[in-house]
């Protein structure tokens, strides 16, 4: 049961300006008037993780008529609350409707940063899958945006910023030096961190350009000789994440 409803950017609507409270409110006046239509609502095909996780303990009696997206995003998210899904997902259940399901979530749900923990926890979940198991390197400058989303609102980001770099992609360090030079200072500085930038704390790697530009011509010439060490947020308050090979790139001359 799947509609394309105008109703349903009513209740997006609704969650971005007046919150999740709001928005609750409103799907339940529509409920108890007429269950059929907040069906309807639900399987919208507009529809976003975001609200639809909103929506989520006035749903549960409706589970069994959901789409089979959204049953799967629910299953994802009681998965993760109950900690039974990991960063993996077991190859024999890897299919193309959870691939579908977790990428649906990442799109519509990477921008909303003012909801719960199981909310974060659900997104890391989300994008480290994507990311390891499914090898879906598109995703990355979503992830990108979501990292820096949560940096600005003070929200942990070492989940995100392992599963982002895990990939070994010098994509990653592409898409964070688009960053640099950002009107918000932290912003910045952030960057400046996980590029290995020098800076005013004594870290950091002397041999790296500190302006964009001047980075990405650096990259360039040194992405050949890139290593990822695997070590993140988890291990060090300021982690080496990636380096220079120095010896292959003294073969390579």
């Amino acid at each position: 049961m799947e509609g394309n409803s105008s109703d349903v950017l009513d209740l997006e609507q609704i969650r971005e300006t007046n919150g999740s409270d709001a928005c609750i409110s409103a799907f339940d006046h529509v409920q108890r008037n007429d269950k059929q239509k907040a069906l309807e609502l639900l399987n919208d095909l507009k529809m976003t993780f975001s609200t639809l996780y909103v929506l989520l303990p006035k749903i549960r009696d409706l589970l069994a008529h959901l789409s089979t997206r959204n049953a799967t995003a629910v299953k994802i998210i009681d998965e993760v609350a109950e900690g039974v899904l990991g960063r993996h997902i077991d190859l024999a259940v890897i299919s193309v409707e959870i691939y579908e399901t977790l990428l649906w979530m990442l799109q519509t749900g990477h921008r909303a940063h003012a909801l719960d923990n199981l909310f974060h926890k659900v997104m890391d979940i989300v994008c480290a899958v994507l990311l390891d198991t499914y090898e879906e390197k598109r995703v990355l400058p979503l992830v990108c945006d979501l990292i820096f989303a949560r940096k600005e609102k003070g929200q942990c980001v070492h989940e995100l910023i392992w599963s982002f770099f895990r990939t070994k992609d010098p994509e990653t360090l592409r898409l964070v030096a688009g960053r640099l030079e950002s009107e918000n200072a932290d912003t910045d500085a952030f960057a400046r961190r996980l590029l290995n930038m020098k800076d005013g704390d004594g870290g950091g790697d002397t041999d790296i350009p500190t302006d964009r530009a001047g980075f990405l011509q650096w990259l360039e010439k040194n992405e050949p000789f890139l290593f990822f060490t695997g070590l993140g947020y988890q291990y060090a308050s300021r982690p080496v994440i990636w380096g220079v090979d120095r010896a292959k790139m003294e073969v390579a001359q």
